[in-house]
């Protein structure tokens, strides 16, 4: 399953550039009914509270932008300030030295303080940049709630869910003689269902064997080999997902 939450980033003075950013959840596929799926979307909503989140998505956009906004136009308030300043300095300075050397003089120090105007809007913007990038990380992080959430409700509540996850950690295994599957002693049972299922992934002649460890959660697996081991536990594939988005 993909989630996504987008958000504007404040740019120049307009709200006009959109990102999207996109969770994928991994190692799960489900394959449902029709009915079951539109069953599940409803019981699933309820154990994340999508409304209360994407509300508080919606506020922390709104916030962004609004403080973005008012970091521009201080800035641009601020700049032409600077600018109308300039223009009386070099006013000042013809009118008391003569046109001449005190409007060559004047027009010096327009340009020194044209620059500082220039500093000005150049730092307005990136302390908007800045802003919208920890408003970032913190709309990710409600994303990472709810990818966390759906796939807990999903192994919790579906034995297909383990199923999947061993399958797929089988798949990126190099297994010769046999491999050992570490599983919650919950998931055990379905698992030992699907051994024979299992053997199918693992290959000719590789023996499977499936062991309960407490150290495992609901939904995970750890699968060790000769050749080493692979670490699908669910709490490590999310570390994983936020590590790579935040990191």
């Amino acid at each position: 399953e993909k989630m996504q939450l987008s958000y504007n980033i404040i740019k120049n003075n307009k709200v006009n550039s959109n990102f999207v950013y996109t969770v994928t959840t991994p190692l799960i596929e489900f394959k449902q009914s029709k009915e079951d799926t539109e069953n599940k979307t409803e019981d699933c909503a309820e154990t994340v509270d999508l409304e209360k989140i994407n509300k508080q998505a919606d506020e922390i956009l709104h916030k962004a932008e609004v403080k973005s906004k008012q970091i521009i136009e201080l800035a641009n308030a601020k700049a032409q300030k600077i600018k109308e300043s300039a223009y009386n300095t070099a006013f000042e300075k013809g009118h008391t030295e003569g046109l001449e050397k005190g409007w060559q003089d004047g027009f010096n120090k327009t340009l020194e303080i044209r620059k500082n105007a220039e500093y000005v809007l150049k730092d307005a913007h990136r302390e908007a940049a800045d802003n919208i990038k920890k408003q970032k990380n913190e709309i990710l992080g409600l994303a990472l709630t709810i990818a966390e959430k759906i796939i807990r409700y999903e192994v919790d509540t579906k034995d297909t869910a383990v199923i999947n996850i061993v399958k797929s950690a089988i798949e990126n295994t190099v297994a010769k003689g046999q491999i050992v599957i570490r599983v919650n002693p919950m998931d055990y049972a379905a698992l030992d269902c699907e051994r024979a299922n299992l053997s199918k992934y693992a290959g000719e002649n590789v023996a499977v064997n499936i062991v309960k460890d407490n150290d495992v959660g609901c939904g995970g697996c750890m699968i060790n080999t000769k050749n080493g081991m692979v670490d699908a536990r669910i709490d490590r594939q999310l570390d994983r997902i936020k590590h790579i988005l935040l990191g």
